[in-house]
């Protein structure tokens, strides 16, 4: 998806969510409002044999979604549910107990 349509949809998904995470659409990993710690988390993985790029992501309390690895609205939506509801959802119950919780899952 281009960057604004992806915004929009974004938009129209998360009106009215009164717990919305902040979500940042960024154009792709290379984007410069992407922090440097995951730029180069991504690069390390990859460089270690990781294939493929990011849909999306959550750090530091928001949740970033990768345009250039959108391709329709309904990805869209998945990926935005798995970042919000899931990491940020998860994170807001469990707070740094996530940690254990996920480490029992494993």
């Amino acid at each position: 998806m281009q960057p604004e349509a992806l915004r929009a949809t974004v938009a129209t998904l998360t009106k009215g969510w009164s717990n919305a995470p902040e979500v940042v659409v960024v154009s792709s990993m290379s984007d410069s409002a992407i922090p440097a710690a995951v730029r180069n988390e991504n690069d390390r993985q990859l460089s270690q044999g990781a294939t493929g790029q990011p849909e999306g992501f959550f750090f530091n309390g928001k949740a970033y979604l990768v345009a250039s690895q959108i391709g329709s609205e309904q990805d869209a939506r998945r990926v935005l549910f798995h970042e919000a509801l899931g990491h940020a959802g998860l994170r807001g119950t469990f707070g740094e107990g996530l940690k254990g919780i996920l480490g029992q899952v494993v």
